[in-house]
């Protein structure tokens, strides 16, 4: 017990200072969680989800809370993009194996970068486009996916440039 006292006192702090630390949230929800308190748990772990909407380690805490609190369709949606998640990380890893064995397979590469942004890993998903566009600079798909990339980024300009050379201009 006074472990988890102490640490709720430090959760606190962080979040006393940063307000948005998604861990630190997390983690006070999981400790609610494990103590029954499974409002502050669905609050934290909302706030938690609300910054980083796609941390499958939050969204399975919520799912979790939310499970226990009785609001079992609520908790099926997170736990679904889990699922997905799992799933899509699970693609990633063979893909992976498959640009190992053969450095240029772009279309490997590709598929890598469209599983990322289902599970919203922008920067990831911007390092698996460049490198398709280092192994073939005229990649039309690539492009528009750049550009739909750097949008999210809120980097306006290499976005239009981008959509410029998906277009072919």
């Amino acid at each position: 017990r006074g472990q988890i006292a102490q640490a709720r006192t430090t959760l606190s702090r962080v979040l006393q200072a940063d307000p948005q630390h998604v861990a630190a949230l997390r983690l006070l929800g999981e400790i609610h969680t494990a103590a029954g308190e499974l409002t502050d748990a669905i609050s934290c772990l909302e706030q938690a989800a609300a910054i980083k909407s796609h941390d499958v380690e939050t969204r399975y805490a919520l799912a979790t809370a939310l499970q226990k609190s009785g609001n079992h369709d609520a908790a099926r949606k997170h736990f679904a993009f889990v699922a997905q998640c799992n799933e899509s990380n699970q693609r990633v890893e063979v893909l992976i194996g498959r640009v190992r064995a053969k450095n240029e397979d772009v279309a490997s590469r590709l598929e890598i970068a469209e599983l990322l942004r289902r599970t919203g890993e922008s920067r990831d998903r911007l390092l698996w486009l460049r490198s398709v566009i280092e192994l073939d600079p005229g990649h039309k798909a690539a492009h528009a996916e750049l550009a739909k990339c750097f949008a999210e980024l809120g980097n306006v300009e290499e976005s239009a440039r981008h959509s410029r050379l998906a277009d072919g201009d």
